[in-house]
């Protein structure tokens, strides 16, 4: 972490920001499918990491797929 100018978030915040229950967030904590990490035992989120998170879980249109437009990752 280069840039200590991080928003780190909490469970409830990524919870808000995704409009899920806070107990999906934890659910995938368990399942190690989102990025976090622990500092003196709480839980906490990089701010661009779960953006870049969310990113990579866009799912392209039909219109997308059809033309070739996006790129397949």
């Amino acid at each position: 972490m280069d840039n200590m100018t991080n928003h780190f978030m909490t469970v409830n915040e990524v919870a808000q920001l995704l409009r899920v229950a806070e107990k999906t967030v934890r659910k995938y904590i368990f399942e190690r499918s989102i990025p976090y990490f622990k500092i003196g035992g709480h839980v906490r989120f990089d701010q661009q990491k779960i953006l870049d998170w969310i990113q990579e879980r866009e799912m392209p249109t039909y219109a997308e797929i059809k033309s070739g437009s996006r790129r397949r990752r």
